[in-house]
């Protein structure tokens, strides 16, 4: 699987292998500017202009958690 960003407020997950879509994740406010998954690929984490992070799950999209108090966009994203 892959996540990419689209255009506005979304996240996509795609079969890497044939490029269908698996999942949209949306919830975001503003742009989304960096999607990655967990390690164990069970979570994505997203970075949007709305000043958030958000974790999801990444086989129902729902969000688990936002991850406030950014002073402007977030840009990045990352497990560790």
């Amino acid at each position: 699987r892959v996540v990419t960003c689209l255009h506005g407020s979304t996240a996509c997950i795609r079969k890497a292998s044939s490029q269908e879509e698996l999942l949209t994740i949306s919830g975001h406010n503003g742009t989304v500017h960096a999607a990655v998954f967990s390690r164990e690929g069970f979570h994505v984490a997203t970075a949007s202009a709305d000043r958030t992070a958000a974790i999801w799950n990444a086989r129902t999209g729902e969000r688990l958690r936002t991850l406030e108090g950014h002073e402007g966009e977030v840009y990045s994203v990352a497990f560790s």
